[in-house]
């Protein structure tokens, strides 16, 4: 019977040997940090606004600014 060793990217092995921890975690044990930042929080909020905007114009449901006014 053959012994076969699990296969390393090159992002693994360069977290291996930076941080073991952060290798444990991440390769592992499959945990990654959940990170928010206030600039990904409005990039995702005007993504979402601009495909409502563009979805309500596209069906016919007249300009949502003008009923804005």
């Amino acid at each position: 019977m053959m012994n076969v060793l699990p296969t390393m990217t090159a992002s693994q092995k360069k977290t291996v040997f930076r941080c073991p921890r952060e290798n444990l975690f991440a390769y592992v044990l499959n945990r990654r940090p959940v990170a928010t930042s206030e600039a990904l929080e409005f990039g995702t909020l005007s993504h979402s606004w601009l495909e409502a905007y563009f979805l309500r114009l596209k069906a016919g449901g007249g300009d949502p600014l003008d009923d804005a006014l």
